[in-house]
């Protein structure tokens, strides 16, 4: 039966359900840390690398680690349009609208 839209998803994997051998690999990867000695290791690996001048090898391995500390936010896209929807006044209605602003602060603050 071809799928046609509108029709409810039937079966297959929940949304956000990580694939298995996604989560392996990071469940992987996160253990071989561990192992090592956790951040700690890295953090000695990125000093030693300062010390014998590999600063590019240094930024290089902090950068690469960061991307799991701090991920990636995603480009947003927005445009605006701001219309003008200013009323035109003649001086004499400025005059007048000033005037009542100012009775209203003079009624604000004398409560």
């Amino acid at each position: 039966m071809p799928f046609k839209k509108g029709h409810k998803k039937i079966g297959g994997r929940e949304k956000g359900t990580p694939n298995k051998i996604t989560k392996f690999g990071a469940d992987k990867a996160q253990n071989t840390l561990e192992d090592l000695g956790g951040f700690d290791f890295v953090k000695t690996c990125i000093q030693e690398l300062i010390k014998q001048g590999l600063y590019k090898e240094a930024a290089s391995l902090f950068l690469k680690i960061a991307e799991f500390a701090y991920p990636k936010l995603k480009a947003v896209d927005m445009s605006t349009t701001i219309q003008d929807e200013r009323e035109e006044l003649t001086p004499q209605e400025i005059e007048e609208r000033l005037k009542q602003m100012q009775d209203e602060l003079k009624e604000f603050d004398d409560d």
